[in-house]
Parts: structure tokens; sequence; C-alpha cells
């Protein structure tokens, strides 16, 4: 069980990781922070976005916490976020930065997500209701008819 919530961490991981290093998002994050003013004027936008691909780093906790061991069903998935630059403070920034992004995915998808279930179990609750008043309908008719004997 334990290589399963494995994968499915480093699955998560990857699926966060391609989300914040989209192209629009890297490029916000450029614009925002200030960041490669020298090198701003002499590069493309594609290769900035290379640029901050290679200073950004997003990489699972190998190391299983105690609070995160217990529950294989939902596990808790850890990660680091860094971001490399010559600039500490603006280094820490920008890393605050993606972790924002990152919790803003991740609220949007558990929001998502709740909202499917919701109306699921709203369209549930609509059959089983109708299938009840059914049955209460067939019941009702049944004792309004006439008891057949089955002794003709």
């Amino acid at each position: 069980m334990r290589l399963s919530v494995t994968s499915a961490a480093q699955e998560r991981i990857q699926v966060i990781e391609q989300r914040t290093m989209t192209r629009d998002n890297l490029l916000a994050i450029v614009d925002k922070f200030k960041l490669f003013p020298e090198r701003r004027t002499l590069m493309s936008p594609t290769q900035l976005v290379e640029l901050m691909k290679k200073s950004i780093k997003i990489e699972p906790v190998v190391q299983p916490l105690a609070f995160a061991r217990g529950n294989s069903l939902n596990p808790t998935i850890i990660f680091t976020v860094g971001f490399e630059y010559s600039d500490p403070q603006n280094a820490a920034r920008v890393a605050n930065e993606l972790v924002t992004r990152i919790l803003d995915l991740d609220l949007r998808d558990r929001t998502s997500r709740a909202t499917d279930t919701t109306k699921f179990l709203a369209r549930e609750v609509q059959r089983l209701q109708a299938e009840s008043s059914l049955i209460d309908a067939k019941l009702a008719q049944a004792k309004l008819s006439p008891v057949r004997s089955s002794s003709r």
C-alpha cells in the first residue's frame, strides 16, 4: 500500500507543478516581481519562462512525518517550494507567491469537487424520493384494491 500512496503523492505533485509552471503564471510572476532586469531586454518570453522553470524547485518531502501517517486512503502530500535568485528577499517573495498560487489552485479544485459531489447527491436524493413516492403510490393502490382470495 505504501507504494501506491507514494505514487499518488508523486502524481499529485506533478499535477500541481504543471499547473503552477504555466507560461502565463511564470511570466506574470516575472512581471510582478520585476525579475531578471538585466536579461529581460535580451531574452524572449520563452527564454524567461525557461529561466524561471530552472530557478523553481517543487519537490516532495521524502521522510514520512508523524502526523502524515495512518490515513492511507487520503494521504497527506508534503512538498517543498523554492526559488533560487540573486536577491534573497525577492527569492522569498517569489517562493511565497508560488505557494499562494498552489494553494489557490488547490482550493479551486477542492471547491469544484465539493460542488460536483453536492450536485450528484442532490440528484440522488431526487431520484430516491421519486422512487419512494412510486412505492408509496403502489402500496396505497394495493390497500385500496379488494383482497383477492387465492383459494378460488
